[in-house]
């Protein structure tokens, strides 16, 4: 028998808890099933054998067995999870009861959750006794599109549980789609020294979808993340062709070809809006951003073509602000025109997460090498990345093998593309093939303190170039502010600027540290 933890008191108020659900948004896309759905089945089987035929006596009950006004303290382990049809949203679990009291009719509730959002829910029905189980088998209430969903099941009695950790359980359900494709446009210009941003596409599939370089050449100073995001600042001007990959969760693939054209200010006859993807927003937070451009002449006039997402504005200066209603993803055609009034538009990208998405880190370790001597002799791709960081666990969360996610240091980005090895709720390890540039390993681990911790550990990296656009010089000793975000699943830390110290090491190293 495990050791629990024990609670002083019980609640007056019989009441059951669980996760709070999201709110329902317009653009949420599920319908409910057609058919009738299949009822919850619930069987008590023996904890020994595990035979659902095995049924067993119920223990000692003092209470009435027809109210529901009585308080059950009852320690619930919800465990042993099984898709059994992602199409058909058919799945089973177990559920354990250490006691102290037995569970009668009406006195627990199930509740089923889909990505945040409540789908279905039931009271059991049948009496569960001390050191007993229930096997439960469920159909979901309403059909999901294709993708990559997380159910989380929650199971309280009626009054009080001792202890709580194990009442919740999230794991990963993958409904497949038809093949992904990839729409690229044929073409795309930047402007060099200037920030660059878009979102590269797919359609179809299954998402989440993960993004690669195949072949060729990105800009210098432009990153692909792997959610198809180009970032950066073209340090060079010049035309450059890249071949891109986009692999979904499903395994399905698609190849496309890109060329950006990146061109000096004074080659410009009109306005180029610059920054095409807004920072990452949540659901009733503060959210501001700045649209820009170059190129034409200022001062630059901006409008909407198509709507913002609901809750944000912009203002004729370019100024992106408010307080999102509804998490999604959004893309808004504007319009730039200058004095001249020469006249450019384009699509912006805005990326709402819901609250509970926001993660807020520690990150413990960040320690970037730098080797002058061998990028002297040639060798670009010789930095080395050590990074730390933990945060509590969020609501709705798994870590299995289908666990993603991406480390941007300014614009430099560190993908967690495809796992090695995997445990559920336990570890996802990443490594990045020899062949590959950088080389290295990446962990998200689930501690026992409820805590994720997030490792990653690079060598062959090629970050120097961002460390100096953001204010490093070799030979000088120097402190500057370092833009860094993490994402991991949906959970996202946001944008948020970590202070650094440079060390030089003589005249052929040197090393970044958190400034602390």
């Amino acid at each position: 028998m495990r050791s629990r933890l024990c609670v002083a008191a019980l609640s007056i108020t019989a009441v059951f808890a669980a996760a709070a659900p999201r709110a329902i948004a317009p653009a949420t896309a599920r319908t409910p099933r057609q058919h009738d759905v299949r009822p919850p089945v619930e069987r008590i089987a023996d904890a020994t054998t595990g035979r659902p035929d095995a049924l067993v006596k119920d223990a000692a009950w003092s209470l009435a067995p027809d109210t529901r006004a009585s308080l059950v303290r009852a320690d619930l382990h919800l465990y042993a999870w099984r898709v059994t049809s992602a199409i058909d949203g058919l799945f089973s679990f177990r559920l354990f009861n250490f006691g102290p009291d037995a569970c009668r009719p009406g006195t627990y509730e199930i509740r089923v959750f889909v990505d945040g959002f409540e789908d279905s829910s039931a009271l059991n029905q049948s009496t569960l006794g001390v050191f007993n189980l229930a096997i439960w088998e469920w159909q979901l209430a309403y059909i999901y599109p294709a993708g990559l969903h997380t159910i989380t099941v929650t199971a309280y009695p009626i009054g009080s549980d001792p202890y709580t950790p194990d009442n919740v359980m999230s794991f990963s359900m993958l409904v497949q789609g038809p093949a992904v494709k990839m729409t690229l446009p044929g073409g795309d210009t930047g402007v060099v020294n200037e920030a660059y941003s878009r979102l590269c596409e797919a359609i179809d599939g299954t998402p989440p979808y993960r993004w690669s370089v195949s072949s060729g050449w990105l800009p210098p100073g432009v990153f692909l993340s792997t959610d198809g995001t180009l970032a950066g600042v073209p340090a060079a001007t010049g035309a450059f062709k890249v071949s891109l990959n986009v692999t979904d969760s499903a395994g399905s693939y698609a190849y496309g070809q890109m060329a950006i054209t990146v061109f000096d200010t004074n080659d410009l006859a009109g306005p180029v809006i610059a920054d095409r993807v807004l920072p990452v927003g949540f659901v009733d937070a503060t959210f501001n951003a700045q649209l820009s451009a170059v190129g034409g002449q200022a001062p630059y006039a901006w409008a909407l073509v198509t709507s913002l997402p609901d809750g944000l504005g912009l203002a004729a200066d370019g100024a992106v602000s408010g307080s999102p209603l509804n998490a999604g993803w959004y893309a808004t055609s504007v319009t730039v025109q200058d004095s001249l009034a020469a006249l450019a538009d384009t699509e912006i990208i805005t990326t709402i997460r819901w609250a509970d998405q926001f993660v807020n880190p520690f990150v413990k370790k960040l320690k970037i090498g730098i080797n002058w001597k061998r990028r002297d002799a040639g060798a670009l791709d010789s930095d080395t990345i050590s990074l730390h960081l933990r945060f509590p666990v969020p609501d709705f969360f798994v870590v299995d093998h289908y666990t993603y996610g991406t480390v941007s240091i300014g614009n430099y980005t560190v993908p967690m593309n495809f796992t090695k090895k995997a445990s559920w709720r336990r570890y996802a390890k990443f490594k990045y093939p020899k062949k590959d540039l950088p080389t290295g390993t990446a962990n998200v681990r689930w501690k026992r303190n409820n805590e994720i911790r997030v490792s990653v550990n690079l060598s062959k990296a090629r970050i120097v170039e961002e460390l100096e656009r953001l204010g490093l010089e070799r030979a000088t000793e120097s402190t500057f502010l370092l833009p860094f975000r993490a994402v991991v699943n949906e959970n996202d830390t946001g944008g948020m600027m970590l202070n650094v110290r440079y060390t030089p090491v003589g005249l052929s190293r040197g090393k970044v540290k958190l400034d602390q």
